[in-house]
């Protein structure tokens, strides 16, 4: 999981202008149940934002894999490069508006699978993904 951490943040890095961290993200892998507790107990706090889908989980303090997650699954993995988008985006924004966050974590999500040859558009019809998804301008 580890490396895939690191090659989805290099990934990042290239492609778009998001503010890398040094240091991958703190992660665990838990059951299932564990992130929806977690998830449960968190978005009660305000200070604390989450995002969290049933295989994995953000917070600001760390990634929530679940052991169900299987990396050797294109979507799997990036269902790890949205979380991370998420953790970045925390990070950095920390005050930003959820839905946006959402719309931009799977307009990369998308487009990185893309790259990978699965075609999947995240982003509903008719909405407008100019200037929601973070790319780097080709020169």
């Amino acid at each position: 999981m580890e490396s895939l951490i690191l090659s989805l943040m290099l990934w990042l890095k290239i492609t778009t202008t998001f503010k890398i961290p040094d240091a991958p993200p703190t992660f665990v892998i838990v059951s299932i149940d564990e992130i929806s507790k977690i998830a449960a107990v968190k978005k009660t706090s305000k200070s604390d934002p989450i995002i969290s889908s049933p295989l994995a989980l953000c917070t600001n303090e760390k990634l929530y894999f679940s052991n169900e997650l299987d990396i050797s699954i294109l979507m799997h993995r990036s269902i790890v490069l949205h979380e991370l988008v998420h953790y970045m985006q925390n990070k950095c924004h920390p005050d930003s508006d959820y839905e946006f966050f959402e719309m931009q974590a799977y307009a990369v999500q998308s487009h990185w699978l893309k790259q990978n040859g699965l075609n999947v558009n995240f982003v509903g019809q008719g909405i407008d993904t100019d200037g929601i998804i973070p790319f780097k301008s080709k020169k």
